[in-house]
């Protein structure tokens, strides 16, 4: 297919004012034959000013089948349901107001809320400050202030997010960097590139409720790699994976458990655009 043809299917792709994401995580902890699944169904509506979401994500994660692991994050198992609800407004072409609420019945936080706002400048410069608040697994209550810079580098963007993050009368951080590479004149099939640091887990860990709460001043981090491939004008899928590290608490009881702890996700993604 030639430039012209993949421009304007990805024209075509971006007009349609409905799409339904499919969304299945697979999660394992290095250490432990343990596993956690999220499937997620979520429907978007576009408008001129206004795009509304509602999602559904499903989690399934496996009970500690040894008796001598004190690990509270995988005892017992079972199955969570989140439900959620977003809302984003734009005001003019540079300014739009976002937020969203999430509530679960187990297995994930409690209660999420984000509301946040967003200016674009420039030379394709964008930032966007979001305030957020999360009812941990823990019943730990976590409040966050996250500035994120964006910037076009044609064919590349560039984004840097800082989460500022306050739980349980201790304050933290996490960096996050990504690049996100477009391979062809559609502005949909792309590589995506992330990497992050800080003193906390990245937040997405604790809104799966594969982490169920923190409080250790420890290094983290985390590296991702992904991409999405537009098939059609109305379907595109993708996959990200995913490899987080942070420190164990658990290694403070147990002397031989090991001071961090590696999660591995997998990601895969199906995007239907009508």
């Amino acid at each position: 297919m030639d430039a012209y043809n993949r421009h304007m299917r990805g024209l075509l792709n971006r007009s349609y004012k409905n799409q339904v994401g499919l969304y299945y995580l697979h999660s394992r902890p290095a250490s432990e034959d343990v596993i956690t699944s999220i499937a997620s169904v979520e429907y978007t509506r576009t408008g001129v000013k206004n795009d509304f979401l509602g999602r559904i994500n499903y989690k399934s994660l496996d009970g500690n089948m040894n008796p001598d692991d004190v690990n509270e994050d995988l005892d017992g198992g079972g199955t969570g349901i989140q439900l959620q609800a977003a809302w984003l407004h734009r005001f003019n072409p540079s300014w739009s107001l976002n937020a969203n609420l999430a509530w679960a019945n187990d297995y994930f936080p409690k209660w999420v809320a984000n509301v946040g706002a967003t200016k674009t400048f420039k030379k394709d410069w964008e930032l966007n400050l979001n305030l957020g608040y999360r009812r941990l697994l823990d019943d730990n209550n976590m409040f966050s202030l996250s500035p994120t810079v964006s910037k076009m580098w044609d064919p590349v963007l560039t984004s840097l997010k800082l989460d500022l993050i306050t739980t349980n009368k201790e304050f933290y951080y996490n960096l996050t960097g990504q690049a996100k590479f477009y391979l062809n004149e559609d502005r949909r099939t792309n590589i995506t590139a992330m990497a992050g640091i800080g003193n906390y887990p990245e937040i997405t860990l604790l809104d799966n409720g594969i982490v169920s709460g923190y409080q250790y001043h420890k290094t983290s981090s985390m590296v991702g790699l992904g991409g999405t491939v537009m098939l059609t004008r109305n379907f595109s899928v993708g996959v990200l994976g995913t490899w987080y590290n942070y420190y164990n608490p658990y290694s403070e009881i147990i002397e031989t458990a090991s001071k961090h702890r590696n999660i591995y996700n997998v990601e895969l993604q199906l995007y239907v655009n009508f």
